[in-house]
């Protein structure tokens, strides 16, 4: 396998068997995004979402909580431990599923990780990721998910729905919390 070092990667030792690669263009980015969608065709996609999905639209966090979390433990190593492996994580659970998925995408004051959009069912849902390091507690990570919902003010140019839902979601190796955003939909 080849592996594209970035200058400052190529000055840095090897430590444990870990090197920082850098994705050199556009091209190779998309391939390594649908290496992601490829794996949750693999694996999760043959997991019942349904319950996760509903709970998810009807705002029940708790029992979402407990669905994604039981995902996770079926799904993930505990290598894959960084904030933008669990972005692409809830991502590939919708884009699975055949949700529109929005990623980054621009709305209010800045860009919150995922957008879901049902159109069919003129309903919207909104996450903000965040992922404890080692020396954070995951409940302080998901408080960081909740003001940036706050402080980016993402929920402005959503109106057009509906249903608007829109949590915060903190993760730390396999353990998932997450809380609903109150909204005016």
């Amino acid at each position: 396998m080849t592996y594209f070092l970035s200058t400052r990667a190529r000055q840095m030792p090897i430590k444990d068997n870990v090197v920082t690669l850098r994705i050199p263009n556009e091209e190779l980015k998309y391939v390594f995004k649908n290496a992601i969608i490829d794996w949750f065709e693999r694996t999760v996609s043959k997991i019942d979402r349904s319950k996760m999905f509903e709970a998810l639209w009807k705002q029940d966090a708790d029992t979402a909580q407990t669905e994604i979390s039981k995902l996770l433990l079926k799904s993930i190593s505990y290598h894959d431990f960084k904030e933008s492996f669990y972005h692409a994580f809830v991502a590939g659970m919708f884009a699975g599923a055949d949700y529109p998925v929005e990623s980054n995408y621009e709305y209010g004051d800045g860009r919150p990780d995922i957008v879901v959009n049902d159109g069919d069912n003129d309903r919207v849902m909104l996450f903000e990721v965040k992922h404890a390091d080692k020396n954070e507690t995951i409940e302080h990570a998901l408080q960081e998910a909740i003001a940036q919902i706050e402080e980016k003010r993402y929920l402005e140019g959503i109106d057009e729905f509906e249903t608007v839902v829109c949590y915060g979601i903190a993760f730390k190796g396999k353990k998932c919390i997450m809380q609903l955003y109150p909204t005016d939909k």
